[in-house]
């Protein structure tokens, strides 16, 4: 009688790196567990042999992450006439830079002005913007971080020193494409570099993004406003910053 071949198992469609086709029950070629990495046969689904999970980048966070490397979020608003508050908020928190090297690239050198002083301390590494930044980030002197849509704000503080006071500087910060465009600080730095107050808020923002309260562009926002909704924060804004707001009002009404 002629002996029965046993036929293998199924391919499986879709397999991750370092499975075959004889994968079956959670096992690799050799009865090593799936994801047990030599963990051993205890180890749990997902777990790597060093004992921690890797939880795999969910398809918003793949697809948001990629339209905010390329494309304008205007582009994005005029392609489709509706876009879910889901996706508008992973855009929006995928468009900042994301590295300490993008902030440290336009900080880290110094052409004079306030950050330099007149003595042979010129060259002192120190007192470069982007390490004096780093220094009042871990210092904890930046306080109430807001995004609201591709605008970043906060207050940074000068801590207190023998020659000079305490001062406290608003900073604001735009952003697009993942690039900063503007920043602007009530500190007067007048420096084509970023002051060190724009660099501790830009990199809180890197280092603590899931610490910043975020918004979605105010447009949205305001989409989502009923007429007397509206019609309350006009006045509200009217009278609160009337000097600012109310010549553009008055002119936009006319």
């Amino acid at each position: 009688m002629a002996e029965r071949v046993q036929q293998p198992p199924a391919k499986r469609l879709c397999c991750r790196p370092g499975y075959n086709p004889a994968c079956r029950q959670g096992q690799r070629a050799g009865g090593v567990p799936c994801g047990g990495g030599g963990g051993g046969a205890g180890s749990a689904p997902g777990a790597s042999g060093n004992g921690k999970t890797h939880n795999p980048e969910s398809l918003l966070d793949i697809a948001a992450r990629r339209v905010a490397e390329k494309w304008p979020f205007q582009r994005v608003e005029e392609r489709f006439e509706r876009i879910p508050e889901p996706v508008q908020r992973r855009i929006v928190y995928w468009s900042f830079p994301r590295s300490d090297k993008e902030i440290c690239m336009y900080s880290s050198f110094n052409a004079g002005g306030e950050e330099s002083g007149s003595s042979g301390d010129n060259n002192d590494e120190t007192q470069l913007p982007f390490l004096r930044g780093v220094t009042l980030l871990e210092g904890g002197w930046v306080d109430n971080v807001l995004q609201v849509g591709f605008h970043l704000s906060g207050t940074v503080t000068d801590p207190a020193t023998p020659s000079s006071p305490e001062l406290v500087c608003s900073v604001s910060v735009s952003f697009d494409r993942c690039k900063i465009t503007a920043v602007t600080c009530t500190c007067g730095n007048k420096d084509i570099f970023y002051c060190a107050h724009v660099v501790a808020l830009s990199l809180y923002r890197v280092r603590k993004p899931e610490q910043v309260k975020l918004h979605l562009p105010i447009s949205e926002t305001l989409f989502q406003m009923s007429r007397d909704q509206l019609q309350k924060f006009v006045q509200y804004l009217i009278s609160v910053h009337h000097t600012e707001v109310l010549p553009t009002a008055q002119k936009l009404a006319d």
